[in-house]
């Protein structure tokens, strides 16, 4: 069985390394599944994946297996078809719970909806690194991100930086700044390559809820990426004021460290998508 990955990069003629859910959702799925590749015009495949891809005439033309890969609620964000798109597709797989449960009672019953989470390539992201604390107090946190998330997303955390006295270092495409808060905040800019030695450069990284009615629907690969080095995570205020206690730190270190290796690994999510087309094969045959 072949099959071809549409990627959301490739429709529109971007670099991979600044669509990270064609990082997530086909590079490290063709890395890690022989069958797969990226899909090529005009190539006969058993199933393609549509990686956030609607084409109209392609779902029409092509007669093979057709899956829908969801990151985002493209209906709502981008006026996509969705009611119309599950009745030219087989499947439709989602990267979250929110996206799941908002498309289980609008689609089509007949087009099978699975929700297959964001799961980390440990051979291709922080091969071998894990964080090593030496010191006894924390002192630097981190986020990565895109600009537009993190300009309004970090408003929620940059007091707490005067009142823990701490550094922060943004990992973006863009520069973020607050006034009067420029010697608490580094900028990095963003790169798959460094990104890992950048997080590891931080105590503790920082993953709060974006500030945007689709938040809901957000999968959680950053917290993933995180947890891949040994770095904890805090969503809020709470658990960022629990992380500064250094023992309390080191403990969730290892055990998000063993947690991810365990629950995250991608070789998880193509096995789950191998039983999908599996079901999808069964059905046609019928």
């Amino acid at each position: 069985m072949n099959v071809g990955i549409f990627t959301f990069s490739k429709k529109h003629g971007r670099p991979i390394e600044r669509c990270g859910s064609s990082i997530w959702r086909g590079k490290w799925y063709v890395d890690n599944w022989p069958e797969a590749e990226y899909y090529v015009e005009g190539k006969k495949y058993d199933v393609v994946i549509f990686q956030k891809v609607w084409w109209r005439e392609l779902y029409e033309q092509l007669d093979c297996i057709k899956v829908l890969d969801l990151c985002d609620p493209e209906w709502l964000m981008a006026g996509w078809p969705i009611v119309e798109m599950s009745y030219l597709v087989d499947a439709i797989v989602v990267a979250s719970d929110g996206l799941y449960n908002a498309l289980k009672p609008i689609i089509n019953p007949d087009c099978e909806l699975v929700w297959i989470n964001d799961r980390v390539d440990f051979q291709q992201f922080g091969k071998g690194m894990k964080k090593q604390y030496t010191s006894d107090t924390v002192s630097k946190i981190g986020w990565f991100g895109y600009f537009g998330n993190g300009e309004k997303t970090l408003q929620q955390v940059i007091y707490s930086l005067r009142e823990h006295d701490l550094k922060l270092k943004i990992i973006s495409d863009n520069t973020i700044e607050y006034p009067d808060f420029e010697q608490y905040i580094e900028n990095v800019e963003f790169n798959w390559e460094t990104l890992p030695y950048e997080m590891l450069d931080c105590d503790l990284m920082l993953n709060p809820p974006i500030l945007s009615p689709y938040s809901k629907y957000k999968s959680q690969n950053k917290t993933y990426l995180a947890w891949a080095l040994g770095l904890p995570v805090a969503t809020n205020g709470d658990e960022l004021r629990e992380l500064l206690d250094m023992v309390y730190l080191r403990g969730q270190s290892h055990r998000v460290y063993d947690l991810v290796r365990l629950e995250y690994d991608v070789k998880q999510s193509i096995k789950e998508y191998k039983d999908l087309i599996d079901r999808l094969w069964e059905r046609k045959e019928k």
